[in-house]
């Protein structure tokens, strides 16, 4: 091998080597990014997990405070019409 061919071959052997590096810094920022991104995709599903049970939890309290004021209203008419019934009768 001449001396010109080894140049040329140690030349490309270094261009090859750093894009050899690059190609592995690139790989590397990308299992990053996927690494990030099933982080936040875990998270996603935890928030909607979250919102779920809030749902459920506020339309639970809704039904509950909807009987409540069902029966409350019956009191209140049941007291009205025994008022009526009490002022009829005297």
């Amino acid at each position: 091998m001449t001396a010109i061919e080894h140049k040329q071959y140690y030349q490309t052997y270094v261009v090859m080597r750093e894009r050899t590096e690059a190609i592995q810094a690139l790989l590397e920022v990308q299992q990053g990014n996927q690494a990030s991104v099933s982080l936040d995709l875990a998270e996603l599903h935890e928030l909607q997990q979250q919102t779920l049970a809030l749902q459920q939890a506020l339309q639970t309290a809704i039904h509950h405070a909807q009987q409540a004021l069902h029966k409350e209203l019956q009191s209140a008419n049941a007291r009205r019409i025994y008022a009526k019934q009490e002022h009829l009768n005297l």
